[in-house]
């Protein structure tokens, strides 16, 4: 049981219980003079308890909706941004070096649309920590200036840029001028009952495949315009 189920389950139990203690004060033999509850009023407690997990149950579906199209939304945009490096970068040498400038520009993009947590299953991937150094640095100089209250914090970026690079796949493919970036991003739900829900295997761990995919002209020289694009000499 996650974290989520356990707190609207440890909430139905308490209510569930003020109910019972509310009825047995009900009952009670009162003075005349004591103000005592209506049946009227204990119905509209019991509808309230009733009512209540629906409720929560249905505000965490949405919530849990909202952050999975949230996410989409970043991958597709990571999936371009992975695109538009790649069609510079594509023929950069050594290979490395394509795929860490790549990487480094999927993951910046999508870091946003991650969260801020550990996982084992799914550790950083190699390029992701070798660029996230960078990525802080370049992430503190921008926000170097900025109000820290409306500022995520560094350290908390960078562990949303590692977070992404474990669950994030890269594929490029250079065929004939045309460069495509394939992107799979696999989410975790943040709410395990809506996990449950929304999961199509509805088993733990409760978790989305995303994929989004670009296709643009290469730089490289000879490209699909036989102009003289960019070329790299760095071996």
């Amino acid at each position: 049981m996650s974290i989520s189920e356990s707190w609207m389950m440890g909430c139905f139990i308490v209510s569930v219980a003020g109910l019972f203690l509310l009825a047995k004060y009900v009952g009670k033999p009162r003075r005349a003079t004591r103000p005592s509850l209506s049946d009227e009023g204990l119905s509209y407690s019991l509808s309230f308890v009733l009512v209540v997990p629906i409720i929560m149950a249905f505000c965490v579906l949405v919530v849990e909706t909202v952050f999975i199209h949230m996410a989409r939304i970043g991958v597709s945009y990571a999936a371009y941004a992975g695109n538009r490096s790649a069609a510079v970068w594509i023929s950069a040498k050594p290979a490395n070096v394509r795929s860490e400038r790549i990487a480094q520009s999927v993951l910046t993009a999508l870091a946003p649309f991650t969260w801020n947590r550990a996982d084992i299953l799914n550790p950083p991937s190699k390029n992701g920590l070798k660029t996230s150094p960078s990525f802080a640095a370049a992430y503190a100089l921008l926000t170097h200036d900025s109000d820290e209250s409306r500022t995520v914090p560094t350290a908390d970026a960078v562990k949303r840029y590692l977070y992404a690079s474990g669950r994030t796949g890269i594929h490029i493919v250079d065929d004939q001028g045309i460069c495509t970036c394939k992107l799979n991003y696999t989410y975790r739900c943040l709410f395990g009952f809506a996990g449950r829900i929304l999961d199509k295997d509805h088993k733990a761990p409760f978790e989305i495949e995303m994929t989004a995919e670009y296709s643009l002209p290469t730089e490289r020289p000879g490209g699909i315009a036989e102009e003289l694009g960019i070329d790299y000499y760095s071996e």
